[in-house]
């Protein structure tokens, strides 16, 4: 569980004069259906559905292009608890999930975070006008990577 002063320190060092709470998984609706993204050496996609008023279950998978047939993936559930919106990631090299908070959401954006994550510690989620939803996958120490889906 994060501490009162860290979650109030990460609130105050990513600031966004947009930035709302994240209190409703309603918020997030845009979230919803089947995002593709074809790389150089993988296709990933991430697919949301809604299976309740406070629940989204996510699946990503990432298939090797240089291994056919070699896929990973991993499991994810948005939801609604206690006033707050929590990410939840069930990944192979984990044995439980790993819980990201939702800190602040803007219409086609959230940030989720988790500074006791080593990587990622942030999981940031935008819809751009152009109808691509990025994600950007990085922590405190390490700019990570971008993925830029297209929606299917």
């Amino acid at each position: 569980m994060m501490r009162p002063f860290i979650w109030a320190m990460l609130v105050v060092m990513i600031p966004s004069a947009k930035a709302a709470d994240c209190t409703r998984l309603s918020q997030l609706d845009w979230l919803l259906g089947l995002w593709q993204m074809d790389g150089p050496n993988s296709q990933v996609a991430e697919h949301w559905q809604q299976v309740s008023d406070v629940s989204f279950e996510g699946r990503g998978t990432t298939t090797s292009k240089q291994h056919p047939g070699q896929t990973t993936s991993e499991t994810m559930r948005l939801v609604e608890m206690s006033g707050e919106v929590f990410f939840l990631a069930k990944v192979p090299n984990n044995h439980l999930p790993i819980a990201f908070a939702a800190h602040s959401c803007e219409p086609g954006r959230v940030v989720f975070s988790n500074e006791g994550h080593d990587f990622p510690q942030f999981l940031a989620y935008q819809m751009t006008a152009d109808g691509v939803l990025n994600v950007q996958v990085s922590s405190r120490s390490n700019p990570g990577f971008v993925l830029n889906y297209a929606r299917q």
